[in-house]
């Protein structure tokens, strides 16, 4: 989830999303940057060269993030959701 930082920092069933500081470990940047057959985000296409350039200078900045506050539990965001949708 990507929803602040403490949610990036936690990372999810698969592992780290993201490693401050690091971007040869990112799953982040193998998923935009159309590296991995399996994991490709956005689905319709490959972003262009400049904006994975930016996302790869924002990780070796330390992926500063202003949001603040603990990582939401996947739990807690469905319940939530069923809540205000007929389909849950």
């Amino acid at each position: 989830m990507l929803d602040n930082r403490a949610a990036m920092q936690k990372g999810g069933d698969s592992g780290m999303l993201l490693a401050a500081g690091d971007p040869g470990k990112i799953r982040l940047l193998a998923a935009i940057g159309y590296d991995n057959e399996e994991l490709q985000m956005p689905p319709d296409g490959a972003l262009p060269d400049e904006v994975l350039a930016n996302f790869k200078k924002w990780i070796e900045l330390g992926a500063p993030d202003p949001r603040d506050g603990a990582a939401p539990e996947l739990r807690d965001i469905i319940a939530g959701r069923a809540a205000r949708h007929w389909a849950f």
